[in-house]
């Protein structure tokens, strides 16, 4: 019993990494949604905040954050919707920042206008080449890289 808790004693400051801080009002472990009118990088709160992602509804929003804990095969965010003039998807690395927004952590959805995120699922790493956003607009079969 005393091994345990010392292994335990020496994991706490391990787990004390990226994911445990809340980061523009998004609590550690969560994907959040945001509608601003600033711009991406401005404060602001999330409209939703949840720990195990989200479908079944359309969500109008500006940005969307990864703000997940480390945790093999299941700390990245896949994501997908619709816009005005076609479809948009993109995966998201979790947030190894403990005072802002990483790069790879946040995409921008003001790139696709009229946004409105569909679902998002926790999942394994995102591919070298699967980008943070990509959109498919209709009459094309082209996918555009915006983020």
């Amino acid at each position: 019993m005393g091994v345990a808790a010392f292994v335990l004693s020496i994991s706490v400051p391990a787990s004390a990494q990226a994911g445990t801080k809340t980061v523009q009002n998004c609590s550690p472990g969560n994907v959040c949604l945001y509608k601003a009118t600033h711009g991406p990088s401005v404060g602001g709160s999330p409209f939703l905040s949840s720990v195990g992602g989200f479908s079944k509804k359309s969500y109008a929003a500006d940005r969307i954050f990864n703000n997940g804990v480390k945790y093999p095969k299941a700390d990245h965010i896949r994501y997908w919707g619709k816009t005005d003039n076609g479809v948009f998807q993109g995966c998201l690395h979790f947030n190894e920042s403990t005072t802002g927004m990483q790069k790879g952590s946040w995409a921008d959805l003001t790139k696709v206008p009229g946004a409105r995120v569909q679902a998002a699922y926790w999942g394994d790493e995102c591919a070298a080449n699967e980008p943070v956003l990509e959109a498919l607009y209709y009459g094309t079969s082209k996918w555009f890289t915006l983020q």
